[in-house]
C-alpha cells in the first residue's frame, strides 16, 4: 500500500522541486550581456517546462513515464530554441 502510495506521488514530488527550482533560477536572473550565455539559460529553461509537461503527460497516463520524460525534455529544448529572448 505504501509502495502504491510512493509510485503515485513520486511525479507530482518531482513537478514541484522542479517548479521550486525554477522559481529561484528565475528570481536571481540577472541581466547578461553575452548571447551565449542567453541562449544557454533559454535553453535551460525550455527544458526545464518540457520536462514539468512530460511528467506531468505520465503521470496523467496520457503516455508512459519514460517517453513523457525524454519526449517532453526534446519538445521544449526545441521551442526554446524556436523562440529567441531578445
Amino acid at each position: 500500500m505504501i509502495k502504491d502510495f510512493l509510485y503515485a506521488a513520486f511525479p507530482w514530488v518531482v513537478i514541484g522541486l522542479n517548479a521550486a527550482l525554477f522559481a529561484v533560477y528565475a528570481a536571481k536572473e540577472k541581466n547578461t550581456e553575452n548571447k551565449e550565455d542567453r541562449n544557454a539559460k533559454q535553453m535551460a529553461i525550455g527544458i526545464c517546462f518540457g520536462l514539468l509537461a512530460g511528467i506531468g503527460a505520465g503521470a496523467a497516463g496520457i503516455v508512459s513515464m519514460a517517453l513523457g520524460v525524454s519526449m517532453g525534455m526534446l519538445l521544449g529544448l526545441t521551442a526554446s530554441l524556436c523562440f529567441e529572448k531578445k
